[in-house]
């Protein structure tokens, strides 16, 4: 069975009656021949948003089936977000008056670029920073004359209500731009 969503799900869980949670992706990771009601797969991307889940009466004990959607399976607890307008120039991601604190993040610091704030990222190269939630604009400083490669080191970064920018159609970023990321810490 396949039934489409409008809204965003990170997951959806089911389970049995006896409280066995089917993981998903079980759809495309068994043969057909082995599939059982239940087994499912989510297909999250924008264009897509469909789940596709088995019906049938292989296993009897998974006669009863409870479904529960989920938006969000990570930092759930995000406060709403003003939406502000970026005006202004672009300050320096260099200067420590840029920063709330009047420091440049350093390893292991959580960083948000709040709504309204355009800053530019023009170091070389981050330390391994913890989290980074972009609400206003983050851009990498580009220098058509002197192109100059730029890393950031992070183990997440959530463009949650911001903008991203590196380099546009009318003045592509000349240097390489790299963000690496680390995926979820282990502290």
């Amino acid at each position: 069975m396949m039934t489409n969503f409008t809204d965003v799900r990170a997951s959806i869980n089911l389970t049995t009656r006896a409280g066995e949670l089917i993981e998903n992706r079980t759809l495309i990771d068994k043969p057909e021949s082995e599939l059982v009601m239940g087994d499912n797969v989510i297909y999250n991307q924008t264009e897509v948003r469909e789940f596709e889940f088995v019906l049938n009466a292989k296993d009897p004990s998974r006669t009863r089936l409870h479904f529960e959607g989920f938006r969000c399976v990570w930092d759930c607890e995000l406060a709403a977000v003003e939406e502000v307008e970026v005006t202004g120039d672009a300050i320096p991601w260099s200067d420590p008056n840029s920063w709330p604190n009047g420091l440049v993040p350093v390893e292991g610091d959580d960083v948000e670029i709040p709504p309204g704030v355009w800053i530019e990222f023009d170091i070389e190269e981050t330390p391994l920073l913890h989290f980074i939630e972009v609400n206003g604009r983050l851009s990498f400083k580009n220098d058509p004359e002197t192109p100059v490669d730029r890393t950031i080191h992070a183990y997440i970064v959530f463009v949650r209500q911001g903008e991203l920018l590196i380099g546009d159609e009318e003045e592509p970023y000349n240097g390489i731009a790299t963000i690496k990321l680390y995926g979820e810490p282990t502290d």
